[in-house]
């Protein structure tokens, strides 16, 4: 018992006796007793609990998980193959050296299908790039990679077996740089020389079709195109001739006409 209660029953005991506590005591046991539930018997049954009328409320269905639990288990590693390799460009005799690096992974149920999966893997992966090189010259080199590095990059299924990712890194000796560089000089060459020959045989055919029609049109061509050597055109009459399938002795274009001998039927007597 604390002190302050000692204290209190002390101050109680000198004032109302101890009758007085004794009663106090007795009444407070009762009313403890009579407020406690009463112990269930055989005999007489707990009484039922009271229910209530109103409906239940309906209990709400539970939302969906937006943000479900994720397994924590890694990700299978995918297989790691590599080749190296040699490329063909578009000139002969030159080609690409070429060095994959493929991630892959069997397709479900495909595992088994194929004893080395692996050479799948780079037979496909090689003739991708491939296409790419055959059309090519090594001198572009960084432009075919980059291509080449696109199309691997993209997720590709060979035979229906495996499925493919992966990198090339492509270079070229210097010596398949220094034939390409020739063989790009030549075909400019012919392409050049083709188109001075066309050009040439247009010229002829103008020639032929219009200007040495006559020798009057070869005169005029002649002055055109040679206006510093007019004073030789003169004496050039039996080349425009010859030029133009023509005798220049019997072409009366060529007779040189003196006043004296003009017909007289033109009008003008003779002096």
């Amino acid at each position: 018992m604390r002190l302050s209660e000692r204290w209190a029953l002390f101050r109680a005991r000198r004032r109302y006796g101890s009758d007085f506590l004794i009663q106090a005591r007795t009444v407070a046991l009762a009313s403890a007793a009579a407020t406690a539930p009463k112990p269930v018997t055989a005999d007489k049954p707990a009484a039922p609990a009271p229910t209530s009328t109103a409906p239940a409320k309906p209990v709400p269905a539970a939302k969906p998980n937006p943000f479900p639990q994720q397994s924590m288990r890694p990700p299978a590693q995918p297989n790691v193959t590599t080749l190296a390799t040699r490329l063909p460009s578009f000139v002969p005799g030159t080609w690409f050296d070429a060095s994959f690096t493929l991630r892959w992974e069997s397709l479900p149920g495909q595992h088994l299908r194929h004893s080395r999966p692996e050479e799948v893997v780079r037979a496909g992966s090689a003739e991708l790039v491939a296409v790419v090189a055959r059309c090519a010259l090594v001198t572009q080199v960084e432009a075919v990679q980059a291509e080449a590095n696109r199309r691997l990059g993209l997720r590709h299924e060979f035979d229906e077996l495996v499925a493919v990712v992966g990198e090339v890194t492509l270079s070229a000796s210097q010596a398949h740089v220094e034939a390409t560089e020739e063989y790009e000089r030549l075909r400019r060459a012919e392409a050049i020389g083709e188109l001075r020959r066309k050009i040439d045989k247009e010229e002829m055919e103008h020639l032929r079709s219009t200007a040495f029609t006559d020798v009057r049109t070869a005169r005029v061509w002649w002055a055109y195109r040679h206006p510093e050597r007019i004073h030789e055109i003169a004496s050039m009459d039996e080349v425009f001739a010859r030029l133009c399938g023509a005798d220049a002795r019997l072409d009366g274009t060529f007779e040189e006409f003196s006043p004296g001998e003009l017909s007289p039927s033109n009008g003008h007597e003779p002096s």
